[in-house]
């Protein structure tokens, strides 16, 4: 089974270019499946959340004017304890079982004679956003690179990695509703470089910043060359 993932920070077209692939093959006859690769904290999410709000019981209109300020408080507050090495073990610890037994719960249920699965985000993802950022990710992109390294021998690794590369400000042009900071999208996009130079045995970057079309058939012609 071919195993493609494609990531990138918000806005980079991700989902709506797995969409379009599936469609592709499943037009060719050829058995593909997606599935969504990114960590979905459930249990962590709400946990936080509820401590959150219970700390910080500040009341807005607008919802989305809520989440950037929910948001904005959990990225201090996390930051203020990961000063504390036994709080980021825990963490980290934590988010990487959860999200392993996530992904082998979804992969275990894959239907026998896919051909191709291609994978909405993937571990890169989810060390990158839920791990490294609330940490300051331009100062941790050594810790990425060994988060990935350790969860790529845990899970299985893509044949291909699509890294669809936009500039920051392209992705709030994008992502209307972002809870990110400004600061936050250059520390991800800063990140997904980096990984895509260490990586460079398995991801190739595609320049996003292009229309729709142009960019699914270039990626098509690098996912066919696998």
């Amino acid at each position: 089974m071919k195993v493609i993932s494609i990531i990138g920070i918000d806005g980079s077209g991700k989902t709506t270019l797995v969409r379009l692939l599936v469609k592709t093959y499943q037009s060719r006859g050829i058995k593909v499946t997606h599935i969504y690769g990114r960590f979905l904290p459930y249990i962590v999410k709400s946990f936080w959340d509820g401590l959150w709000r219970l700390f910080n019981p500040r009341k807005e209109n607008n919802l989305n004017d809520a989440n950037k300020y929910y948001h904005s408080v959990r990225i201090s507050i996390k930051r203020r304890l990961f000063l504390n090495p036994l709080i980021i073990a825990l963490y980290m610890a934590t988010i990487v079982v959860d999200y392993i037994i996530q992904m082998k719960i979804k992969l275990h249920n894959i239907p026998k004679g896919i051909e191709v699965l291609l994978l909405d985000r993937y571990y890169f993802d989810t060390v990158i956003y839920d791990l490294v950022l609330p940490m300051g990710s331009a100062k941790s992109w050594k810790l990425m690179i060994k988060l990935c390294i350790i969860l790529s021998k845990l899970l299985p690794k893509p044949d291909k990695v699509i890294h669809l590369r936009i500039l920051p400000a392209t992705s709030f042009k994008r992502k209307h509703d972002t809870v990110l900071t400004e600061r936050e999208v250059h520390e991800l996009a800063f990140m997904y470089d980096a990984l895509s130079i260490t990586f460079k045995d398995v991801v190739t970057v595609v320049n996003a910043e292009r229309p729709i079309k142009e960019v699914f058939r270039d990626i098509l012609r690098k996912v066919n060359s696998t």
